[in-house]
């Protein structure tokens, strides 16, 4: 499809697109505002190395962490596991909780980071989680027996004061309505003028059938043209001949001829009449002229 019969489509189901528009725009909306903003907190542990590790000379044990990468994946790995974060998350609806290492740096660092739908759930989740990697590094070393200068010993390095909301989770899922919404809109006018188009050229093809005339007989039983003279007509010499003899005729053979009226009186009542009309025509046919 061009970009001229897409435009085309729009502007003639305006209606379909302004309709789909202001739907797609309160989805949007409703999203946003329905979907909870989540808000998280973090915080960080560093492992120290053991008090018989560092040297007496130098006495710093920031220059003996290179060695305490074993160690810190052992620990991630147990703080990771289903039986470590079940029970944290375990009555709080749609939280998360993140124990990783530090990727960002080969120092021992365990970062942990909480998530949940209020602010203050979310800081007892992270402090109930960083206790979670203190109690597995002590197991850990309780059950190789590691006790005294020789045991690791964690740190707290970076703890949030207060949890920060999470905005984008929102903005996201808003704008996934809103292209859905659009591409919906699309399709939905699209399907409509496909089949307005299609009835309306159903109907202009079924219009035409219906104004055909019909024929009511053959062309042989129109009346003749004006030019033309009737079969029946007499001759001009007959039709004279004829005009001369009407003028001729008496009134009274044409009124003798006349059929009597329904209407008439009685035929006793007109005899002394037809009597007299009688005699004065006798008398004047005798008369000498």
């Amino acid at each position: 499809m061009e970009v001229r019969d897409t435009l085309g489509m729009l502007l003639r189901r305006w209606y379909v697109v302004l309709l789909g528009l202001a739907l797609t725009a309160g989805l949007a909306v409703a999203t946003h505002r329905l979907v909870p903003t989540p808000y998280e907190a973090g915080g960080s542990i560093l492992l120290m190395p053991a008090e018989t590790v560092v040297d007496d000379d130098v006495g710093n044990p920031y220059l003996y962490l290179g060695g305490m990468a074993d160690a810190l994946d052992v620990l991630v790995v147990r703080a990771r596991a289903d039986e470590s974060r079940g029970p944290l998350l375990e009555g709080v609806d749609g939280a998360d909780l993140s124990i990783e290492k530090d990727p960002t740096t080969p120092t021992p660092i365990v970062n942990v980071r909480a998530e949940s739908s209020a602010p203050g759930t979310t800081l007892e989740l992270r402090d109930a989680a960083m206790a979670e990697v203190v109690d597995i590094l002590g197991q850990m070393q309780d059950e190789l027996d590691i006790t005294g200068q020789a045991r690791i010993r964690p740190v707290d390095l970076t703890v949030d004061e207060s949890a920060t909301a999470v905005t984008g989770t929102a903005t996201k899922l808003a704008v996934a309505a809103l292209g859905a919404g659009l591409l919906a809109t699309f399709i939905l006018t699209g399907v409509v003028d496909g089949w307005l188009t299609r009835r309306a050229a159903r109907r202009e093809r079924e219009e035409p059938e219906a104004r055909e005339p019909v024929a009511e007989g053959p062309a042989d039983d129109e009346a003749p043209d004006e030019d033309e003279a009737p079969t029946n007509a007499l001759p001009d010499e007959a039709s004279d001949d004829q005009t001369s003899y009407d003028k001729d005729s008496p009134d009274d053979e044409t009124s003798e001829a006349a059929p009597p009226d329904d209407d008439s009186p009685d035929d006793d009542t007109d005899k002394p009449s037809a009597t007299a009309d009688r005699e004065a025509l006798e008398l004047e046919t005798t008369a000498p002229r």
